[in-house]
Parts: C-alpha cells; structure tokens; sequence
C-alpha cells in the first residue's frame, strides 16, 4: 500500500481512512471558492446579493481544522468506490472590518462538503499501479459560515506509485477540479468566481526500517512530498476587493513518515509548509490512521 500523507493513495482495497487536518494562515480561503464560498461581505455591501459565504469581514487569515473519514469497498480486484464525510472548524484571526458594524463571522465548526467517487487501476502491478479516480462534491456544508462552497464540484485524477528500489518508491497524482456553478465574478465582471484548479505531484517514500518478513513487524516510512496547485481560473477576495486569481501558482513541501503496525494498520503523521507567496495555508499537520481489510 502506499505509504505517502499527501500524495493521494491509487492501491485498489476494501479499506477506513481517518484523518485530521490542522492548518495555519490562510490569507485568501475563498480563492475559486476552493475552500470556502465567495465571502458574503459583497453580499452585506449590496454589490452582490448571491455571495454566499461568511461576512461582514474580509478575513486575511484564517486558521482551520478538518476531521475527516473515509470508507473505500473495492467490489472487484480493479474497481472500488468510496465516501468521505468531513467536519470542519474555522478560526479567524484577523480580518478587514466590512459593511458598516465591523464585525466578522466568529467560530464556525460543523459538517463540511460530503464526496464521493470510484478508483479503476488500469495498471495493477504492484510495482507500477496507475489508477484513475473520479471523485465529486456536494454542497453539505454551511456555506455562509466558511463549512463549504456552496456549489457542486467533480475531480477527475490520475494516480500512480512506481518502485524504483526494493525499499523506494515513487507516487504521483494529476487532479483536475472542475466546479459545477458557483458563484459569479459580479461586481466585476459577468463571468464566475469559482474556478479550476489542478493538482500535481511526486512523493518519494523509503522504508527505513522493514522486518525481514513484510507481513509481521513494524515497518517505518519516512515521505518527502511535493503538492502543487495551477489556479487556472475564478477570483478572490483580497484587501483591495475582488482579483482575477486564475494563473496562480501555489506549491507546498511535505514532510512526514508512515508507521506500518501490520500488513492491515498504519499511522502517518506529516507537516507541510508553504513554498510561494499564496497558498491555501502556510502551515499545515496532518495525522491519519489506515486500516486495510
């Protein structure tokens, strides 16, 4: 199974997944409304009635925490699907007063967008798994409270993990996010303020302490991982008002390791750190528990 945080998983199996995200200095959480809803203080100015998301404030960072699990059946050795039901806590730390009263919307916790999808291995060698997944996004969350986008979305991936050595191995991923509606640009322009995005990359593992017989012991993993994202195109909210954010290039280092207990339990724990000027946060821990049937 693949022993990367980050990087998503392409291996076929009946499997839970249980993780917690924490994450610090989201400057701009509702860049193409990727993470949360356009923010409602154009709804509380009067230029946009329909802006969904939290107000009166522009928040110019955030922290956030998602508790997330995950249940994947595989139905044959190629073909599985999953579900993903999230819950998530928001935190604003600073913000720009906004429409009059100064205020901000305070702390938000409770269920975010639900998703699910299905995973078909067009390659399932273990020494070469290449997998493509489709997942989609439902509006669950309570978009003006910062839980959720308030629109549909679909994300085609492709997925893989190659062996190089008897104890390295190299994953990668290719996901494109494809919002359905969303919000419009206006007052700018008539176009949308939700946007693509596409997610790339290449995890490289190495087991640092492995029992001579794989399916008993404990098997050590560190990861090093690099996450990028292409906002291909949609808006964001900044100190100055509503920007065009497409071609913006954000890209995250990860760093953590896998512990395999069993041939079925493992834990990782991982930090990220963000690379360029924006982001979708600047720090961010991760912990997941995986159990494989």
């Amino acid at each position: 199974m693949s022993a990367t945080g980050y990087i998503e998983n392409p291996f076929i199996a009946t499997q839970i997944r249980v993780r917690v995200d924490s994450g610090w200095g989201d400057k701009t959480p509702d860049r193409a409304e990727f993470f949360y809803a356009k923010c409602g203080c154009f709804r509380i100015l009067g230029v946009d009635p329909n802006a969904p998301g939290p107000g009166p404030g522009i928040v110019t960072n955030l922290k956030f925490q998602e508790y997330s699990a995950a249940v994947e059946y595989a139905f044959a050795r190629r073909f599985s699907m999953f579900v993903e039901a999230p819950v998530r806590a928001v935190q604003p730390v600073s913000f720009i007063p906004a429409g009059g009263n100064g205020g901000v919307f305070q702390d938000q916790a409770g269920f975010g967008d639900f998703r699910s999808g299905f995973k078909w291995a067009v390659n399932s060698n273990p020494n070469n798994y290449w997998t493509v997944q489709i997942r989609a996004y439902f509006p669950t969350g309570n978009a003006s409270i910062g839980l959720g986008t308030n629109h549909y979305s679909v994300e085609p991936a492709v997925l893989f993990q190659r062996t190089l050595t008897p104890r390295t191995r190299l994953a990668g991923q290719a996901e494109l996010w494809i919002p359905a509606g969303g919000s419009s640009n206006a007052p700018l322009n008539n176009g949308q303020f939700s946007g693509y995005v596409l997610t790339y990359g290449l995890g490289l593992t190495y087991n640092l302490w492995q029992p001579r017989e794989r399916r008993t012991g404990v098997r050590v993993t560190p990861a090093l991982e690099f996450v990028g994202w292409n906002v291909r195109s949609g808006s964001v909210t900044e100190a100055a008002g509503l920007v065009d954010a497409s071609n913006t290039d954000i890209a995250n280092l990860k760093i953590g390791a896998r512990i395999f207990t069993s041939a079925h339990d493992s834990v990782y724990a991982g930090y990220g750190r963000q690379l360029t000027h924006v982001g979708w946060y600047r720090d961010l821990l991760r912990v997941e528990y995986r159990h494989t049937f």
